[in-house]
């Protein structure tokens, strides 16, 4: 059986360069159209199978109007799983924004000089893993999934300001990187997002190490390599993360807890791409993008003697700064509406459910932040579908970590108070003895007396019991 060749249709309005493309294509066995317009490009599009567009972004004789960003629009809106590569000589990197918000998989620089060179970028989009639903997308979606995939194509929330950054970071890989912000704000994603970046116009591996996780000898040889027998356990030679990064990305999170022989070390391969194995005296080479995130101020930890200053030096580059959740309230709602357009089955939360479900969250502090919502927006969907129930917002699982830490030195309140309202509505789908339920509130009511009041005694009169009875309850409840 004859495999059919993939049908490339270019969109060129110069007449030379359109013959130049489809000469190109035709050499690697594709099949290829032609359009000069927006126009001809759609009826094409329309009226025929087409397996990738390959279309210029200024189309006509105005150079300040990229018409191809509307050819985009209009293409991914007629077939939504199509795959677009864009050309373009704009080296303007809000050009190349713009086109991958609107679907663009591919930015390409002009000129293109070869068959060889025009084929790499084909072929790549037409690979499976370069369509234009990304890892974090279903197939098959549905109309609100599909507009929320148009909005956020890289299946985050992000700034314009730190989109702009990652274009000039993938466009740039001399340039180092720090990426601040607490945990769970999305720090690796912004790292992994520069990678795809990167790597849609070549290649490239990337290599992620958190650094919190490895001690000692283990943080050595997982990120220097190790010969055989350099220490028990060492059965064959391993690359290690440097080696591994050699041409691409190592990205390095927490790298404040690196011990001071690791900074050492790394600060020589920083500065002359050597560095040695760990029971090894041969010395080696490896050319990386560096990209290092931290939950803390690295000026400030040179300041308290646990971070090198020639490494802090040699890391000074582009910052950027993820806030927490709670400051990115007026995002809230577009956080939630991708976690349910990621989903890989349509999840059914009606509209005025889904306005009760953003008010609500937004009154949390959320000490993990995203991670910590998509974390609890799971375990909702879970537990909606277990029970067989639509989700009411009023059922999300709440915990003592969605509030302040020790907020207003309360935590055993806020507790007892998770607890009590996790079993209080758990009897709105199940049966559960009374004397459970009476528990929860006694726990509640003694927590929050003995926090609004100085002493025992003023919190038994407001409760009105005996000093032996709170006694006793605080030693049930162990309060």
């Amino acid at each position: 059986m004859t495999r059919r060749k993939p049908v490339i249709l270019v969109v060129e309005d110069l007449g030379s360069e359109l013959e130049k493309y489809l000469r190109f294509l035709h050499e690697f066995q594709f099949e290829a159209l032609g359009a000069r317009s927006l126009s001809d490009a759609m009826a094409i599009v329309s009226q025929q199978h087409v397996d990738l567009i390959l279309t210029d972004l200024y189309l006509g004789a105005d150079e300040n109007n990229p018409t191809g960003l509307s050819l985009i629009t209009q293409a991914r809106e007629e077939a939504p799983r199509l795959p677009i590569v864009a050309m373009s000589l704009d080296p303007r990197v809000d050009i190349a924004i713009e086109a991958r918000k609107r679907g663009a998989e591919q930015m390409i620089r002009k000129p293109i000089k070869t068959a060889d060179e025009l084929a790499i970028h084909v072929k790549r989009a037409l690979e499976p893993q370069s369509m234009p639903l990304p890892a974090a997308w279903p197939q098959n979606l549905t109309p609100a999934q599909e507009a929320m995939r148009r909005k956020y194509p890289d299946g985050i929330v992000i700034s314009e300001e730190n989109l702009r950054f990652v274009e000039l970071v993938a466009n740039n890989p001399e340039l180092v990187v720090c990426i601040y912000g607490e945990t769970g704000t999305g720090k690796e994603e912004i790292a992994r997002l520069i990678h795809r970046r990167r790597s849609a116009r070549q290649n490239t591996p990337f290599i992620s190490l958190n650094c919190a996780n490895l001690q000692g000898e283990l943080l050595l040889s997982t990120l220097f390599g190790h010969k055989k027998g350099a220490f028990t356990g060492a059965l064959e030679n391993s690359v290690g993360a440097i080696g591994q990064a050699d041409g691409g990305i190592l990205f390095l999170d927490e790298i404040h807890r690196l011990s001071g022989t690791a900074q050492e070390m790394l600060l020589r391969v920083l500065n002359n791409g050597s560095y040695q194995r760990v029971g090894d005296t041969k010395e080696l080479k490896s050319s990386f993008q560096i990209l290092i995130a931290s939950t803390r101020n690295l000026d400030q930890e040179v300041e308290n003697g646990s971070f090198l200053i020639d490494l802090r030096m040699r890391l000074i580059g582009l910052e950027i700064n993820l806030p927490p959740l709670r400051e990115r309230k007026d995002e809230m709602e577009d956080f939630i509406q991708l976690f349910f357009a990621r989903q890989d089955k349509p999840v059914s939360l009606s509209p005025i459910e889904s306005q009760k479900l953003t008010a609500l969250c937004k009154k949390f502090h959320w000490q993990g932040n995203i991670r910590q919502l998509y974390k609890v927006l799971q375990v909702f969907v879970i537990m909606a579908s277990m029970n067989n129930e639509p989700l009411q917002a009023d059922r999300i699982p709440i915990y003592k970590t969605m509030h302040p830490p020790g907020e207003d030195g309360n935590s055993e309140a806020l507790s007892a108070v998770d607890e009590a309202i996790g079993l209080l509505r758990a009897c709105q789908r199940e049966d559960h003895p009374l004397e459970h339920l009476v528990a929860a509130v006694e726990k509640v009511a003694i927590s929050t007396a003995l926090q609004r009041h100085t002493t025992i005694a003023d919190a038994c009169k407001a409760l009105g019991i005996s000093r032996s009875n709170i006694d006793l309850k605080r030693k049930k409840y162990l309060i």
